[in-house]
């Protein structure tokens, strides 16, 4: 499902401690034309939320990191922006974590390794959830 970048009207960030994964996904963001940047630990991480006035509208973030963990990124980037939408990543999913991750406010869990195509329909309920948003507030 290809998403509108105009849908999206804010930066991505993505954290993980695997170059890796964080070249894949900032590649897929930058075939939308979506701005994205990439913070492989926790610490720059938050750094780089508290820097950013609040530009970021979601952040993809490994559970498991240096630093500071995903739900420490999560606080800060809702602390940053606070319609922020979070979504944790993590090799090691379990429902105690998933649980956990909505309870402090995540709006989504993925589990690795996922697919592009998980990604596109976490990001098309995204913006649909902002177009409806948008729409409510400008009818």
């Amino acid at each position: 499902m290809p998403i509108d970048a105009a849908s999206l009207p804010w930066e991505v960030l993505i954290v993980d401690d695997d170059e890796g994964i964080i070249d894949l996904i900032l590649s897929y963001f930058n075939d939308l034309r979506i701005p994205v940047t990439g913070a492989s630990d926790g610490r720059a991480a938050i750094a780089t939320l508290q820097r950013s006035n609040g530009r970021f509208g979601l952040v993809l973030t490994d559970l498991s990191l240096p630093g500071a963990d995903g739900f420490a990124v999560l606080q800060a980037a809702r602390h940053a922006n606070p319609s922020c939408y979070v979504v944790i990543m993590t090799g090691y999913a379990s429902i105690d974590s998933a649980v956990q991750a909505v309870r402090v406010g995540a709006y989504d869990y993925l589990a690795k390794p996922f697919s592009m195509g998980q990604l596109d329909v976490v990001l098309g309920r995204i913006a649909d959830r902002t177009q409806m948003e948008e729409a409510n507030r400008n009818p």
